[in-house]
């Protein structure tokens, strides 16, 4: 028995590793799509073993172990994030980290535990893609690594983010591969011909939708400005006037590129602006942008010394047309859990799209992480998408690249152009079938100019929301009610 379950704990620690390092690293495309296919595969291998006998603990056991693998391959920079933002010691720090970790292997622990409470004890490659698209979904993550954003390289496979979002998108990457799984490990040639057909399925439904994306609208010439500020200039007040005049002069020079708008990265502006304000500030510590040329500007806004905001200010002809603020904040960056005081940032306010830079959709840091900020602006009339973030703080970690997978999400998702600005990279232009068409390096300074279709058209999953995520749940449910009916009336059950 001990043989047995060190066998099953190194399988499920190599399977989650495996999953932790497909997804932060730039892979190759084919070996990310393979990747996906075969981490849905192996978590349903991994949990089988326990269908027959229906032991709930140990299939939570074997997920939950695959996902500390994947922490501790992806999310180790979670310990100095916390050390930079709340100023806590190793230890604490450390402590954090292991919650999160724990936090975020909670989701395949679910996925394998209901996978074998809904299988009546019997092979079912259906509920194992419907419990994985459900962990994924509804477990809370402070990170929330799923397996569609392995396969977001095949654009095909992320179309199934815009037609029903996340939950359907891992049902439809998670389906073929559980029954090809099946047909391997059972000896049925119904499933597995099954598996080959619902990846043909699959496949041929996205590259359909990627045929019929809305055509290039209007255009809109955009300047991304990655100036590349270490953590220790950025956090010292002396190198406030030398890094607003860097900004100031990279500005300056792309204004000679026809460009409409410049955006500058969260926090790039070094001064903080009064909410109130209506002109830029004074001309030594002004954007400096000529006339006509948009300044959409990481800043932070006060009331008070003990009321600040995370966001950005739209700037034209030294006016300030516009706001947004950062929607979600950051747990341990943005405020400290259990501990409130006078460095925590306060909630938005302000998040309707900025008009005066043609419905421009900000996102702030954290907003590119979840789906439903990007959601709510193309909703709200966004015909692009622009996401602000610093990440200085996580300098030679996998946050950066895992980062902008989120963001590549968001942008096929919405069905929008998605143009980042990132302090130290990587600043990207992306389109909505996924694509990353250009990239500046990480730790380089440098910029961006790029012509931004402005699209209209509202993807499926901004229409219905995560409608097939909720849908996952009640046809769970039902099987679970079914089965205690059965039970109850003398009518079967194992």
């Amino acid at each position: 028995m001990k043989a047995i379950l060190a066998r099953d704990t190194v399988r499920s620690v190599a399977l989650g590793a495996a999953g932790g390092l497909a997804l932060g690293a730039s892979a190759p495309p084919a070996g990310s799509v393979i990747a996906a296919f075969v981490f849905g595969a192996a978590l349903m291998f991994a949990c089988e073993p326990f269908v027959a006998s229906r032991n709930l603990v140990a299939a939570g056991r074997t997920g939950f172990v695959a996902g500390l693998g994947f922490g501790a391959m992806a999310l180790t920079w979670v310990a100095t994030a916390i050390q930079r933002f709340a100023h806590y010691g190793p230890a604490l720090a450390w402590a954090g980290t292991v919650a999160t970790i724990t936090l975020e292997a909670l989701a395949p622990a679910v996925a394998c535990a209901l996978y074998v409470a809904l299988a009546r004890g019997r092979t079912s490659p259906v509920f194992a893609a419907m419990s994985v698209a459900i962990g994924f979904e509804f477990v809370p993550m402070l990170f929330p690594w799923r397996p569609i954003a392995m396969a977001l390289p095949s654009r095909e496979m992320a179309q199934w983010l815009a037609i029903g979002g996340p939950a359907l998108a891992d049902f439809a990457l998670a389906l073929p591969a559980c029954l090809l799984v099946s047909g391997a490990m059972n000896r049925r040639a119904l499933h597995a011909s099954a598996g080959v057909l619902a990846g043909a399925l699959v496949f041929g439904v996205g590259a359909a939708r990627l045929g019929s994306l809305e055509a290039p609208k209007p255009t809109l010439r955009v300047a991304v400005i990655q100036p590349n500020v270490s953590l220790s200039t950025g956090l010292d007040r002396h190198q406030r006037r030398a890094r607003l005049d860097r900004l100031r002069d990279a500005t300056r020079r792309l204004a000679t590129s026809d460009v409409d708008v410049v955006l500058w990265p969260e926090s790039a502006h070094p001064y903080v602006f009064e909410r109130s304000r209506t002109t830029d500030l004074p001309s030594r510590s002004a954007t400096g942008a000529p006339a006509g040329t948009l300044v959409v500007a990481g800043v932070m806004t006060q009331r008070s010394a003990c009321a600040r905001w995370n966001g950005v200010l739209a700037i034209l002809r030294g006016r300030v047309v516009g706001r947004v603020d950062k929607q979600r904040r950051m747990p341990f960056g943005d405020y400290l859990p259990f501990r409130s005081g006078c460095r925590d940032l306060r909630p938005a306010e302000a998040l309707r799209p900025l008009a005066a830079a043609s419905d421009l959709g900000a996102l702030l840091c954290y907003d590119e992480v979840e789906p439903g900020p990007a959601r709510e602006r193309a909703r709200g009339g966004a015909r692009w998408l622009a996401g602000f973030t610093n990440d200085a703080w996580y300098d030679e970690t996998q946050q950066p690249w895992l980062h902008e997978r989120m963001a590549r999400m968001r942008a096929v998702e919405t069905g929008r152009d998605l143009v980042r600005a990132v302090n130290t990279g990587l600043s990207a232009w992306i389109r909505p079938d996924g694509r990353v068409v250009v990239r500046l390096r990480e730790g380089a300074a440098g910029h961006l100019v790029v012509d931004v279709p402005l699209r209209t058209a509202i993807t499926p999953y901004v229409r219905v929301g995560n409608t097939f995520g909720w849908l996952f749940v009640v046809l769970a449910l039902a099987s679970l009610l079914d089965q205690r009916r059965r039970k109850t009336s003398g009518g079967g059950g194992r």
